[in-house]
């Protein structure tokens, strides 16, 4: 991948996790006037979810060599080296929180509260009709998607020669459900960005004039007050509610990512920005998923005046570097953590041929 679209990719993963960060912070409990609108919060989710299917993509013309375990191990090391760490995060505030705050945490609550944790950990929480994310940590409810997708791109590449695996691709579209599907053309829009940049071949000039009139259509975009067709985390469809402004976005996202790559090609950023965006991109994953309980928690431990933009701040301030700390005991051992998986895999499956033969 050219370094200027690898810059690309880090600066708008890091983007992406800022807004849905203020975006929480500008919910009720902290500054009812808002900084970061609900709209600008899901809208982030949305280009994460074009930049996971171009950097999956990304990740299988890259090593072709690579095969479904590898695969599996990459996914699995990846997802876990947070998500783990967030549900016991979770877990642990929520216990805490409901023996000091009780009122609090009783109101916030929807009960079944181990059995959410248990879904999310899982990745089971958004099958077909079911919304069971913690609400003590609401961005779990898009993992519940992506994993999905991961599984989906992984049988497809690796499996649609075969009949059992075409099989297997056939019976996780069944269990995955329809609201979970409405949303899966947004991921493929990222993948399919990345095969048509490989394929289909831009001036710079032509590629810069296709740049500047899709960013353009973004920015109107993003100025509507249109998101829909039906309202978000309501039933049915929860998270995929608007799944139709949904694909507009992605598939801008995607022909932004598309022209990008063609308009640039060749050129270079300086080393010491590419290396503190790539430093915030690694680091991206573990705000998205850590901040929220622990805003959570402070708005049931801390005094806070709603209307004050500097308490507001600082409150933002301490969440912020608790992630980034947990960040670098966490996400920062996912490699730790893929060599784990790889030797449980290797002694599972070194055993499951012994039982064969």
């Amino acid at each position: 991948m050219p370094p200027i679209t690898s810059f690309l990719l880090d600066a708008l993963r890091v983007v992406a996790a800022l807004i849905v960060f203020f975006g929480h912070i500008s919910q009720w409990w902290f500054y009812p006037e808002g900084v970061v609108s609900d709209r600008a919060s899901h809208d982030a989710v949305t280009l994460f979810f074009v930049l996971s299917g171009y950097l999956i993509a990304f990740s299988i013309k890259g090593h072709r060599r690579r095969t479904a375990t590898d695969y599996a191990l990459a996914r699995l090391s990846r997802l876990y080296s947070v998500v783990a760490p967030a549900v016991i995060l979770t877990a642990l505030l929520l216990l805490i929180g409901m023996q000091t705050h009780n009122a609090f945490y009783q109101w916030l609550t929807r009960g079944h509260d181990g059995l959410r944790l248990l879904f999310a950990a899982c990745f089971l929480q958004e099958l077909w009709f079911l919304s069971a994310s913690p609400p003590t940590n609401a961005p779990l409810w898009s993992l519940g998607f992506e994993f999905w997708y991961y599984a989906l791109f992984g049988v497809w590449i690796y499996g649609r020669h075969c009949r059992a695996g075409r099989c297997l691709l056939a019976g996780l579209l069944l269990f995955v459900g329809p609201k979970i599907l409405l949303l899966f053309p947004v991921w493929v829009m990222g993948a399919t960005a990345l095969f048509a940049g490989q394929r289909v071949r831009l001036s710079p000039g032509r590629a810069m004039l296709g740049l500047i009139f899709s960013i353009t259509l973004l920015l109107l975009l993003f100025a509507t007050s249109w998101r829909g067709p039906f309202p978000l985390f309501q039933h049915p469809l929860f998270g995929a509610g608007w799944f139709l402004s949904d694909y507009c976005f992605g598939a801008l996202y995607s022909i932004v990512l598309f022209f990008f790559d063609a308009a640039f090609l060749n050129r270079s950023i300086p080393a010491a920005l590419a290396r503190w965006t790539k430093v915030g991109a690694d680091m991206s994953f573990s705000l998205y998923l850590y901040h929220f309980p622990l805003l959570v928690f402070a708005a049931a431990l801390v005094p806070f005046d709603h209307h004050s933009g500097t308490q507001t701040l600082g409150v933002a301030a301490c969440v912020f570097a608790a992630t980034l700390l947990l960040s670098r005991i966490t996400e920062a051992r996912r490699a730790a953590l893929h060599r784990w998986l790889a030797r449980l895999a290797e002694r599972l499956l070194g055993t499951t041929r012994r039982n064969s033969n």
